[in-house]
């Protein structure tokens, strides 16, 4: 009975150690990613030519022999293959080796269209594989003589496209699209195709049971579909802390992965964090200070938040990133906030980054502090340890004593 009073000390001061580190694994710490893909929109326009032949529409067979007051039929017909566009079209019918021009008035436009400097402009935009004929046939001539024989003419369809979101044209006007640059679309044609999709709601779920953050759906931008210039979309993430304690949750981005087309791009796309009301972040998508972990929020057991975030594409981006596409990492890290103080960030403001174009890759930031965690492994490996000398001291004690 005495060796039992004697050795309660040692092993009570373990089953305290050990006590405190089950509460350590029962303490709140998880990390966990989502990788956020974009993608921007194409203008993509095309032209075939069909005629009528016996009222079967086929397609246009060129170097045509014809009299003075023949009519020719010759349909060009425009299609648009990717984004809602405004399409505007010139036609030049000239002789090939003197430059004669043809009288545009033999050619039959359709009515559709309205003719503009040199120019004739399709009215409303053009929706995705919607096709639209210039003019139906053109007549030669009747009043051409023996001057014009053995000529060559020439039929030349210029066709142009500006992206119809956030664009107006002002077809009262002379200039009806302005001082836009039409630039060359540089895509595949059996290129991305947009499918509609119901808007899934964005969630970040701090779980107490599975001890996990979880995130629904891996992708927070898959609500945007293709991005045009111009375009501002936005949308929230609800986070929610299920837990029985007080946890902060940290934020960062990681955009070492994107090439340097990509990066590029993301470096001219403007980005805003909103942490309920209020706005903790502004400046470009590939900024480096969102690279430093911040403190999103500090929430008390079955507490909500929403955070909010802005994704602005600049009407300077043009075709020139046609298909373009591009990814950004956002990591959330949320530990038990216990007692100590948390301060949150004021508004950021990034800007571009200032040590040059060249990206590498960059080895992931170490996420979840097992500081305590280890620190109470060993402090219990330590007592054990301590304990089992003890024990084997104080019997070394008792046997001295009965020899003696």
């Amino acid at each position: 009975m005495k060796k039992l009073i004697k050795f309660s000390g040692p092993i009570l001061f373990l089953f305290s150690a050990l006590m405190l580190s089950l509460n350590v694994y029962a303490s709140f710490h998880d990390s966990a990613e989502v990788t956020n893909h974009f993608s921007l929109g194409d203008v993509n326009i095309g032209i075939k030519e069909y005629e009528l032949i016996d009222e079967n529409e086929v397609e246009y067979q060129d170097q045509k022999q014809v009299m003075p007051g023949d009519v020719i039929s010759k349909i060009p017909r425009i299609t648009n293959y990717a984004e809602p566009c405004y399409i505007r079209a010139r036609v030049l019918v000239h002789d090939l080796n003197t430059g004669i021009a043809f009288p545009e008035e033999n050619i039959q436009f359709d009515s559709a269209w309205i003719k503009r400097g040199s120019f004739y402009y399709y009215p409303s935009a053009l929706k995705k594989d919607v096709s639209v004929d210039l003019f139906h046939q053109i007549e030669i001539p009747s009043n051409w003589g023996k001057s014009m024989e053995e000529r060559t003419f020439h039929v030349e369809v210029i066709a142009q496209a500006i992206q119809a979101a956030h664009f107006q044209p002002a077809l009262e006007s002379s200039e009806p699209w302005g001082k836009q640059t039409i630039l060359q679309c540089i895509h595949e044609q059996d290129g991305k195709v947009i499918t509609e999709k119901d808007k899934a709601a964005l969630n970040i779920k701090l779980d107490g049971e599975a001890g996990k953050i979880m995130i629904f759906p891996d992708d927070f931008f898959s609500n945007f579909g293709y991005l045009m210039p111009g375009d501002t979309l936005k949308d929230s993430v609800k986070i929610t802390n299920f837990t029985d304690e007080k946890l902060q949750l940290w934020f960062r981005t990681d955009h070492s992965e994107a090439s340097q087309e990509q990066y590029d791009l993301m470096r001219q796309m403007r980005m805003k964090i909103y942490r309920d009301d209020l706005k903790i972040y502004e400046g470009n998508v590939a900024s480096d200070l969102l690279e430093k972990e911040i403190c999103l929020y500090v929430l008390e057991p079955r507490e909500q938040g929403i955070l909010s975030f802005e994704i602005e594409v600049p009407t300077s981006i043009d075709n020139t990133y046609a298909l373009a596409d591009g990814l950004v990492r956002w990591h959330f890290r949320a530990e038990s906030a216990g007692t100590e103080k948390i301060t949150t960030p004021p508004h950021r403001k990034g800007g571009t980054r200032t040590s040059g174009k060249k990206i590498t890759n960059r080895k992931n930031v170490k996420t979840g502090d097992n500081t305590k965690l280890n620190l109470w492994i060993i402090m219990m490996t330590v007592s054990l340890i301590l304990t089992i000398l003890s024990i084997n001291g104080k019997r070394g004690d008792a046997y001295e004593k009965e020899e003696e």
